[in-house]
């Protein structure tokens, strides 16, 4: 359950700086693209938004970072390379499959076909941005402070997440132990 709130707190923060950063960057490369294209196929968009289609918008964006952030903490120890190759190997996957979706609408609604090349535009780039944010939040949320507390002496510390023990060390048999020789 820890868990869970530390990722819907990261979520969160992400959506911040998802809104803080990458709006005024859609608004000033895309926006007047993706408006044009809406323009020139004004019947295809619902452009008068309800509080509804706002409460919908924003719980699939929700829905959206918080797959791609459970997916990065689930291929954690699995991705190699610094946090930053990390996350956008991770965050690269994700943008390809968003941009799958919108290649195949593109492909199946070709009336504003500019208007989805402009989307994955805009999906790399906010994807890309979401990548140097985990960068930079990740490590802060998912801390583990209680290491910090003074009623942590108590806990044993953690191997490290590539522990290796060398095979003279008097714990490599407990570790590795050899196998038993067969009669075969």
């Amino acid at each position: 359950m820890r868990r869970v709130l530390k990722l819907t707190l990261l979520v969160g923060l992400l959506s911040v700086i998802r809104l803080a950063v990458g709006h005024p960057l859609e608004r000033l490369l895309l926006t007047d693209r993706i408006d044009a294209a809406m323009r020139a196929s004004w019947g295809y968009f619902n452009t008068q938004f309800s509080t509804l289609d706002w409460v919908t918008y924003c719980f699939y964006s929700f829905v959206k970072w918080f797959s791609v952030s459970a997916l990065y903490m689930k291929l954690d120890g699995v991705v190699h390379g610094r946090p930053l190759v990390r996350s956008l190997k991770v965050y690269g996957v994700a943008f390809l499959f968003f941009a799958s979706i919108s290649a195949a609408y593109m492909n199946q609604y070709n009336h504003p076909g500019d208007f989805y090349i402009y989307k994955i535009i805009e999906g790399l780039l906010i994807f890309t941005l979401m990548a140097f944010a985990n960068t930079w939040l990740y490590p802060l949320v998912f801390r583990d402070y209680s290491v910090y507390s003074p009623r942590a002496s108590h806990r044993v510390a953690s191997p490290h997440r590539n522990h290796v023990t060398p095979h003279n060390s008097p714990d490599a048999e407990q570790e590795f132990p050899r196998p038993e020789p067969s009669l075969r």
